[in-house]
C-alpha cells in the first residue's frame, strides 16, 4: 500500500476537488491506476479510525512530533499489530472525526 506524504497529498487534493472517497460514487476517478492506491489509503485511515473508536484493547501512544503509535495486542491469540501514524495523518483523522481527538490529542498542523 502506498502511504506517506504523497498519498496524503493526493487524498487531500481529491477532497479539495469534491471527489467522494467511494469507488461506487467516483468510479471514473478510482479506475485510474494513479488514484487506486489513494482509495486504498483512505480505506486504511477509515479502518484505523474505526479501530480507535471501538476496540478497547488498543493502546495509543502520542509521539512528540505529533504522530501516534497504535498497538493492538491479544495475549490469548498471540498477536500484536502496530500502526504508525505521521502527524499529518493524525491531523487528517481528527479533522474528519472530532471524536478521535480524545485518543490522538490535538494534532499539530
Amino acid at each position: 500500500m502506498q502511504r506517506g506524504p504523497r498519498s496524503l497529498a493526493r487524498l487531500q487534493a481529491l477532497e479539495a476537488l469534491g471527489v467522494p472517497l467511494s469507488r461506487n460514487r467516483a468510479f471514473e476517478v478510482f479506475s485510474d491506476e494513479r488514484y487506486r492506491p489513494v482509495l486504498r489509503y483512505a480505506l486504511h485511515l477509515r479502518r484505523v479510525a474505526r479501530l480507535l473508536r471501538h476496540d478497547p484493547r488498543l493502546i495509543v501512544r502520542q509521539e512528540p512530533d505529533g504522530g501516534a503509535t497504535l498497538v493492538l495486542a491479544d495475549r490469548r491469540a498471540r498477536y500484536r499489530h502496530t500502526v504508525f501514524l505521521e502527524a499529518a495523518e493524525v491531523a487528517w483523522l481528527v479533522r474528519h472525526d472530532q471524536t478521535l481527538e480524545r485518543w490522538l490529542g490535538n494534532p499539530i498542523e
